[in-house]
């Protein structure tokens, strides 16, 4: 059941349920450049394509009085009048739904012009002016709702919602990286291997090009040794190991002149080889 069923059903048995709809109609000139026009949830859209929204001018009917729409539809070759003493302050949400009506049908001649009659419907009970609004906001509230849950999920997130994911897992986006790529990369940081040596030395062999010392000075301390060819991407590097590495672990990068027997060489962070060291 709809909700403005719902309301309705909710009135007293007394109360006139009839919506009493009237003619609200609009006169095309044939200068318009769309061939459609829709009511859908409280939208209303001027299209091309008869079955295609998402390429259309979309106008939402709860920002606009009944007097700002003949306006809108004027600037756009549509000139509209109604068949009643009609109150131009009311909300647009009081026309009723349509689906596809061909826009550039109905012809007949005026003079030396061609002119396209499109009957629109409105509501002109009070009870429906009044209630038919609240039950488009009460539907794009569940829609709200239910795209909320959606995003809670990684694989059904999108936008910023990835993002949000993104921030919590300490991975950021990459510039101009799609919500598909994003999101791959996301679980790909849940299913890969990570955290051990090893697996950390690989994945920074395959992002680099070049193999990579990783070695544990402490509990919660490691050291990552590059050569000094890799400095100025240091903040690059320091980024993905985030991403992959323990929490609670923290690493150094070092940049060293000579990479000779760097894999098991620890001391090397306070030898003379050393250049510079970022802690994080």
């Amino acid at each position: 059941m709809s909700y403005i069923s719902k309301l309705m059903s909710s009135l007293p048995k007394v109360w006139n349920k009839d919506p009493l709809e009237e003619d609200l109609v609009i006169l095309n000139d044939l200068s318009c450049d769309y061939s459609y026009l829709s009511i859908v949830d409280g939208y209303l859209y001027l299209h091309n394509e008869i079955d295609n929204l998402k390429d259309s001018i979309q106008l939402d009917l709860t920002i606009y009085t009944v007097g700002d729409l003949i306006g809108i539809l004027g600037s756009y070759g549509l000139v509209t009048y109604s068949t009643y003493d009609l109150n131009l302050n009311k909300s647009a949400l009081i026309l009723n739904e349509l689906n596809a009506l061909n826009i550039k049908s109905m012809y007949f001649l005026n003079g030396n012009f061609i002119i396209s009659i499109i009957p629109l419907r409105l509501y002109k009970s009070i009870n429906w002016q009044v209630l038919y609004p609240i039950a488009i906001y009460l539907s794009r509230v569940k829609e709200d709702m239910t795209l909320s849950l959606k995003q809670l999920f990684l694989s059904s997130s999108s936008g910023q919602w990835v993002d949000y994911w993104g921030t919590f897992l300490n991975i950021l986006r990459e510039y101009n990286e799609s919500d598909s790529s994003y999101i791959r990369k996301l679980f790909l940081y849940f299913i890969n291997p990570k955290t051990n040596n090893i697996a950390m030395e690989e994945y920074l062999r395959i992002l680099l090009g070049y193999p990579v010392s990783i070695n544990d000075i402490s509990p919660n301390l490691f050291s990552v040794v590059l050569p000094l060819d890799f400095i100025d991407r240091e903040e690059e590097i320091s980024n993905k190991i985030n991403e992959i590495k323990a929490c609670g672990v923290n690493f150094i990068i070092v940049f060293v002149d000579n990479t000779e027997s760097l894999a098991s060489n620890i001391s090397l962070i306070n030898s003379s080889l050393v250049s510079s060291f970022y802690t994080y």
